[in-house]
């Protein structure tokens, strides 16, 4: 029975530092692009070696059983957090960034979702989602770097922000969604950190301020914890409830204008 453990163990111990040698040796070197990585061919090569398996969207070294329970606590929290804002699934127009294996694409069809479009940086499990969801669709898009099309009252970007590494890329990413959003539409992002950091060649940390001035159309709630982070929830205000950079509405702006014409300026 020792034996069986020690061998198990050295196993562990062994799988542990293979992928460690992947992540901080040979990915750096093979998908090496420019300051950031290759994403595309990344995440292609990774969901090729995991299929339909959770340790590819989700933690590769953790076993596929600790990544469904996490997946299924995190599925019970996002559930929650949409509820609280009255989502109605069957007439909301909702759009996924990142599905990977579809575990949040399943949750909002099992919710009654009717319109939805599903963007990833990688077709490879595009067969199966078609298979699974025929009428939903499926673009392959890169979100920090090609135009999402369309309007959507409900947008979800699910652990995918992290493996943004670029500030610029994350700049063109959160705006490019903001663009997309209905008035009144709300966001859930999730993988935010308390601090930003980059870890590793395709994994950086953000924290809720960097997300907040990149995206200051919208109106932020959280951060919220959700499994090894947190999750943030946004909201675009109405047009006539938008405020401009600085806390002004369209009409206080106008009425300011108006004063400074008439050489006088107070702020209230």
């Amino acid at each position: 029975m020792q034996r069986g453990f020690d061998r198990n163990w050295i196993l562990w111990v062994f799988r542990k530092m293979l992928l460690a040698w992947k992540k901080l040796v040979v990915g750096p070197i093979r998908y090496a692009k420019g300051r950031g990585y290759d994403a595309e061919r990344y995440w292609r090569d990774r969901f090729d070696k995991h299929g339909l398996s959770l340790r590819g969207p989700g933690v590769e070294g953790d076993s596929e059983q600790k990544n469904k329970e996490g997946y299924e606590q995190a599925g019970a929290i996002f559930l929650e957090l949409l509820r609280k804002e009255a989502i109605d699934f069957s007439t909301a127009r909702v759009a996924e960034i990142g599905m990977g294996t579809g575990f949040y694409t399943d949750l909002l069809a099992k919710q009654g979702t009717q319109d939805y479009v599903g963007v990833d940086i990688t077709d490879v499990l595009f067969g199966y989602l078609r298979k699974r969801h025929p009428n939903f669709r499926f673009e392959k898009k890169d979100v920090t770097a090609d135009r999402l099309e369309g309007h959507f009252d409900l947008m979800i970007m699910m652990d995918v922000i992290e493996h943004i590494v670029e500030p610029q890329k994350l700049t063109f990413a959160l705006k490019n969604i903001q663009e997309c959003l209905t008035d009144g539409g709300i966001l859930v992002l999730s993988g935010v950190h308390d601090r930003t950091k980059k870890l590793l060649f395709y994994l950086h940390s953000w924290s809720p301020e960097e997300i907040r001035s990149r995206a200051m159309g919208l109106e932020w709630k959280g951060p919220i914890p959700f499994r090894a982070n947190d999750v943030m929830l946004a909201k675009k205000p109405h047009t006539s409830e938008e405020h401009l950079p600085g806390g002004e509405s369209p009409d206080r702006r106008k009425n300011r204008t108006k004063q400074r014409r008439r050489g006088y300026l107070f702020l209230t």
